[in-house]
């Protein structure tokens, strides 16, 4: 198979087009070459066109949720079915499955390229947000309200896998699915996806085939942690900010990172990074694309 047989999979629904617009727009410049599938509701007549436009498969569904109380645990829950659902189905038909959050994510440079350099012997691939656990409350609850003591005490001096950014080979991205599907489903008051990706990828079978990549290898930057928690308690180098062009680096390196995620909750990076991905915003040349000098 080739990276037309390659997947970015993602569930979209309630929002309007400044959602998904950075999202929408970063795909096309990395020039993913395989197909981009969302499972949506709830969407405007601009949000479909601008997205069919664009190359995206829409599989429209009957309305899941618009309750906006009990929107975060009810679309997360929804989502993981629809995914396993769908790969249930169809993972025969790819070779890497990317599934990627929406509203805060940006491609800088084609994912299928950094799979098929650097996923080997792996099957697969999830992003760190470079802090522990029991550093994050959000995270750490999670994990406590779902697992018991003994689960939560260990799971909890690891760092954080986000649960928006991972992929792999498409049968085993069914199964991680298959599980979270199965966790949402017995949790159905909780957000349980996060809490069970740091979970059911630690476990030996699925531990031996992940690969969690640090910062220097260039998957994924998350920037949350970066963000918002002290220096004290990263776990890896800070992501270096091209202020001219938007792109995010590993120190000292002159490949920008292929993912960036989370980049609006990071106040080094939100406006720098939002202002490059909108309809009217035409890309620097590449030539321009490098890395500054020296760590903001």
């Amino acid at each position: 198979m080739d990276a037309k047989k390659d997947l970015i999979l993602g569930v979209f629904a309630n929002y309007g087009f400044s959602w998904i617009e950075a999202y929408m727009i970063s795909i096309s410049r990395c020039k993913f070459a395989g197909r981009k599938v969302l499972i949506v509701w709830n969407i405007s007549d601009e949000v479909r066109q601008k997205l069919t436009q664009y190359g995206f498969e829409l599989i429209e569904i009957p309305p899941r949720t618009n309750c906006e109380v009990k929107f975060a645990a009810d679309f997360f829950r929804i989502r993981d079915y629809l995914a396993y659902e769908y790969l249930r189905e169809h993972h025969q038909e790819f070779r890497y499955v990317f599934w990627l959050d929406i509203r805060d994510l940006v491609l800088q440079t084609d994912p299928s390229v950094w799979m098929e350099n650097n996923l080997h012997p792996y099957k697969l691939v999830v992003a760190s947000e470079c802090i522990r656990i029991k550093a994050e409350s959000c995270n750490d609850g999670w994990v406590k309200d779902i697992y018991d003591k003994d689960t939560y005490e260990r799971l909890r001096e690891h760092e954080v896998l986000n649960g928006g950014t991972f992929a792999g080979e498409a049968q085993s991205m069914r199964d991680v699915f298959a599980y979270l599907s199965a966790m949402a489903d017995k949790f159905p008051q909780n957000i349980t996806e996060q809490a069970a990706i740091n979970f059911i990828l630690r476990e030996p079978h699925f531990e031996a085939i992940t690969k969690v990549p640090r910062m220097e290898e260039g998957f994924a930057a998350v920037g949350y942690g970066f963000g918002n928690e002290l220096e004290h308690v990263w776990t890896d180098q800070v992501p270096v900010l091209n202020k001219t062009t938007g792109m995010l680096y590993p120190q000292g390196k002159s490949e920008p990172f292929a993912i960036v995620h989370q980049y609006d909750r990071n106040k080094n990076w939100a406006a720098t990074i939002s202002a490059q991905y909108t309809v009217g915003v035409v890309p620097p040349p590449r030539s321009l694309r490098r890395p500054p000098r020296c760590r903001p």
